[in-house]
């Protein structure tokens, strides 16, 4: 925002300085993102606390299955060898591979939970799905600024192609 509030420091049209102070951010959201590098971060920013429960205490959905939290904490048993009696805690990390035993899974925006690790199961940390992070920032910026879309395009009449 600092960056932003530079370029846009004066203005005379209200609306013209909304357009430009949201074009700025569009294009300094994209170069930060662009440059940001996650492999040098500390594993411990990239984590998501949870408590997770026993998989029958979560509610069936309407069909009859298992809800996507009751799933997961199947997999997590047969991940960590033993059942889950109550609820725990977990430091997970988003990866780019579904945790053991989830068909069909689903990496959503806001909460990946199939794809969600325990963060003492990761071997190599480039298991873990930087890129997720970075979109999930994006999607950050876009809510807390009302922004649908980080393209800057410029729209130009014909006569610009003459």
């Amino acid at each position: 925002m600092k960056e932003v509030l530079k370029e846009n420091h004066r203005w005379e049209d209200e609306s013209e300085a909304r357009r430009r102070v949201k074009s700025t951010i569009k294009e300094k959201t994209k170069e930060i993102v662009r440059k940001l590098d996650l492999s040098n971060v500390d594993i411990e920013d990239l984590t998501l606390v949870q408590s997770v429960q026993p998989a029958k205490r979560y509610q069936k959905t309407k069909d009859g299955n298992m809800t996507t939290y009751g799933r997961r904490a199947e997999a997590l048993e047969k991940l960590i060898g033993q059942r889950i009696k109550s609820r725990v805690k977990f430091k997970f990390v988003v990866t780019k591979r579904p945790l053991p035993g989830i068909k069909n899974p689903s990496k959503s925006g806001v909460k990946p939970i199939d794809y969600m690790y325990p963060i003492e199961f990761i071997k190599d940390l480039n298991e873990i799905d930087l890129e997720w992070y970075k979109r999930m920032i994006e999607n950050y910026i876009k809510g807390a600024f009302g922004i649908f879309d980080l393209s800057t395009t410029q729209q130009t009449g014909l006569d610009a192609w003459m």
